[in-house]
C-alpha cells in the first residue's frame, strides 16, 4: 500500500514525477477519459464530432477564443476552429499537432480528447497521456482563475485516471500515489468535482486504509456540492441511510437523490433513477415535499453556472 502525500503542490507535484528517464513529461490521464472529459466538462467545448476517416478520431468544431494570438504556431490552430468544416479530421489533426508544439493549452487539451476517445480499437492512449502530460506542464504557473485553467484541471483529471489504470504495454504503471496526487491538485487547486469524486472513489478503494469515512464522506460532499452527478446521488443516499459518518437525515438525502434524478441522463445513468426511487418510497409524503422544494432551490441557485443541469 503506497504511502500517500496529500499536500502537494503543483510545481512539487510536477518535479517528482518528472523523474530523471522520462521520455516525455509523464503525468497520466484514465482508461476512461472519454467519459471522463464528457460528463459535466464545462472547458467551453461547442458543436458536433467529425470523424476522420484516416485517422478514426474525432475532431469537435470548436469556438474558442484564440489564447495566443500572435504565435504563428496558434494561428494556424484558430485558423481551423473558426472555419471546422473547411478541414477534413486528418488535417484538422494536424493543425492541432502544430498548434499545440507552438504552445497552445487548448491545442493540447483536444488533442488528448482526441486520441482518448477515438473509436474502440482505434484509441491512443499513450498519446493522449503525453499530450494532457504536456498541457499540465505547461501551465503549472497558472492560477486557478486564468482561462485554461478548465483545461489544466482536465487533464489531471485525465492523468489521475490513466494512473489509477496504467495504460497496457506502456511505461505508463499503475501508480496510485500519482493518481492520488493527481486528483488532489484539481481537487484542492482548482475545485474540480470530478477530482473530488474520484478522491472518494480511491477513498472508498485503494487508499480505504488510510482514508477514514470521515475524510471519504468529505470528498463525497465536495463532489456533490460542486455538481458532480454520481456524487449527489450517493451522497444523498448515505445521508438518507445515515452511513460514512453522516447523521441520517431523509429530507436532505432525498434532496440530493431528486436533483441527480433530474440532471442524470435516463439511459446513462439508469442506477441514480433506481437509486431515487427506492429512497422515495422509504419516504413520508411530508419529507417527499420537503426534498422536492429543497430541490427546487438549488436547481434555481446552481444551474447557471453547472452544465447539464
Amino acid at each position: 500500500m503506497p504511502t500517500f502525500n496529500k499536500n502537494k503542490s503543483l510545481k512539487g507535484l510536477l518535479a517528482t514525477i518528472f523523474s530523471a528517464g522520462a521520455v516525455f513529461l509523464c503525468l497520466s490521464a484514465g482508461v476512461g477519459f472519454a467519459q471522463v472529459v464528457t460528463d459535466n466538462t464545462q472547458v467551453g467545448v461547442q458543436g458536433s464530432a467529425q470523424a476522420g476517416a484516416e485517422t478514426g478520431v474525432q475532431v469537435s468544431p470548436f469556438k474558442f477564443h484564440d489564447l495566443e494570438a500572435n504565435h504563428d504556431r496558434n494561428a494556424a490552430f484558430g485558423g481551423m476552429i473558426t472555419n471546422p468544416d473547411a478541414a477534413d479530421a486528418v488535417d484538422s489533426v494536424k493543425r492541432l499537432e502544430y498548434a499545440a508544439e507552438g504552445g497552445s493549452p487548448v491545442a493540447m487539451w483536444q488533442l488528448g480528447r482526441i486520441y482518448s476517445s477515438a473509436p474502440e480499437g482505434q484509441k491512443n492512449h499513450l498519446r493522449a497521456f503525453e499530450m494532457f502530460s504536456n498541457l499540465v506542464t505547461s501551465q503549472g504557473d497558472f492560477t486557478p482563475y486564468s482561462r485554461t485553467a478548465p483545461f489544466t484541471a482536465n487533464a489531471l483529471v485525465a492523468l489521475g485516471s490513466y494512473y489509477r489504470t496504467g495504460i497496457p504495454d506502456t511505461y505508463v504503471q499503475k501508480n496510485a500515489e500519482q493518481a492520488w496526487s493527481m486528483f488532489l491538485t484539481a481537487a484542492t487547486y482548482y475545485g474540480d468535482p470530478k477530482a473530488q469524486f474520484a478522491l472518494f472513489e480511491m477513498c472508498d478503494a485503494e487508499a480505504k486504509d488510510v482514508c477514514s469515512d470521515i475524510q471519504a464522506g468529505r470528498w463525497l460532499k465536495r463532489s456533490a456540492d460542486n455538481g458532480h452527478i454520481s456524487g449527489q446521488a450517493l451522497f444523498g443516499m448515505r445521508l438518507f441511510d445515515g452511513e460514512m459518518g453522516f447523521r441520517r437525515n431523509k429530507v436532505e438525502g432525498l434532496k440530493w437523490l431528486s436533483i441527480a434524478r433530474e440532471r442524470a441522463d435516463r439511459i446513462e445513468l439508469e442506477w441514480v433513477h433506481a437509486m431515487h426511487e427506492q429512497a422515495f418510497a422509504l419516504a413520508t409524503v411530508h419529507e417527499r415535499e420537503e426534498a422536492k422544494a429543497r430541490a427546487e432551490i438549488w436547481m434555481r441557485d446552481h444551474c447557471k453556472t453547472i452544465t447539464a443541469c
